[in-house]
């Protein structure tokens, strides 16, 4: 099954907390996937060997990934795109090698620490186009978690959205809704529900760390001991060793 599985990431600048928040991420996907899938994280506004130095302590099978605006398709190139925003389908778009394989994205603050029953069921799914995406409480779905299935080619799903509803991509809400209607475009996604992977609180299977909680360090005292209570649990759920706290940013 995870064979035939990518697990990918795409950053930019991060404070020391989404340094942390992405290794959690990264170690969570290898705990529930193991080392049959292939790990990728996509880079931009920094050089790969740097972001490497910083999120050190990865598993070996984590490859690294330059994007930038120069690799994304030529239409999409000349659609009215904010390059920025639309550097989240580069990696897709740009690795060919793994148009045989099943693709899970996950945002920086996705923290897996087992598989989800609805992702498993998505993998195993024998539809090659079947898509996931986490649910939210009131049921709607967002992009914290996307899968598309080894046979869905998103590049055409995002021309056929585009074709059909043509539209302007200024900011990442903008990006986000295109990808959306994009993975929803020839059927309805799974949904994974938050009983399964919640925000800030603990999920069965994951959490996803809410803004700023994936960034920057909560300014309360309150918010910034409950994000330390949930880092610590995290950690010692994962196995994973935390860091040293003098940790630069890589926007530094």
């Amino acid at each position: 099954m995870t064979r035939r599985l990518c697990v990918r990431w795409t950053i930019g600048d991060l404070l020391p907390y989404g340094i942390e928040a992405l290794r959690l991420s990264v170690w969570g996907a290898f705990r529930c996937f193991g080392d049959g899938a292939r790990y990728v994280i996509g880079v931009h506004d920094v050089a790969p060997a740097r972001a490497q130095a910083l999120v050190r302590g990865l598993p070996d099978a984590v490859a690294w990934q330059r994007v930038d605006p120069s690799q994304l398709p030529s239409w999409l190139r000349r659609a009215d795109v904010s390059p920025r925003f639309a550097l989240r389908f580069a990696p897709v778009l740009l690795d060919r090698e793994d148009r045989e394989r099943a693709e899970l994205r996950l945002d920086r603050g996705c923290v897996l620490f087992a598989t989800p029953p609805t992702v498993a069921a998505w993998l195993d799914d024998p539809n090659p186009r079947a898509c996931a995406l986490l649910a939210d409480h009131g049921g709607e779905p967002n992009t914290t978690l996307r899968g598309a299935g080894r046979g869905f080619d998103l590049e055409e799903a995002l021309r056929e959205t585009l074709r059909e509803a043509p539209r302007a991509l200024r900011s990442r809400e903008d990006a986000e809704r295109l990808e959306l209607d994009a993975l929803s475009l020839l059927e309805p996604p799974r949904l994974v529900p938050p009983r399964e992977v919640d925000v800030t609180e603990l999920g069965s299977h994951g959490v996803r760390l809410a803004p700023p909680l994936d960034g920057s360090a909560p300014s309360a005292p309150r918010d910034r001991a409950r994000w330390e209570h949930t880092l610590a649990e995290l950690h010692a759920r994962l196995g994973v060793p935390r860091p040293a706290r003098s940790q630069p940013s890589l926007a530094s």
